[in-house]
């Protein structure tokens, strides 16, 4: 837990225009934007449809395991 601790960091998360067919998945578009991240990664093929939309990288969790590990 400790390490976690250390690599966690607090935002705050602003939210963008953004919509999307499954309404609970606009936290996740808001979180990647505001941490300014690097990938979003899911198993939901309809978000990741939808994010790349919106300048999103998005990866299924086989594509980011075959780049990153």
């Amino acid at each position: 837990v400790k390490i976690h601790i250390k690599l966690c960091r607090f935002i705050n998360v602003e939210k963008h225009a953004v919509r999307l067919s499954d309404k609970k998945d606009v936290f996740l578009i808001d979180l990647y934007k505001s941490a300014k991240a690097v990938i979003l990664v899911s198993g939901d093929k309809k978000l990741l449809k939808e994010a790349s939309s919106y300048s999103v990288n998005t990866k299924t969790l086989k594509e980011f395991e075959q780049e990153y590990f």
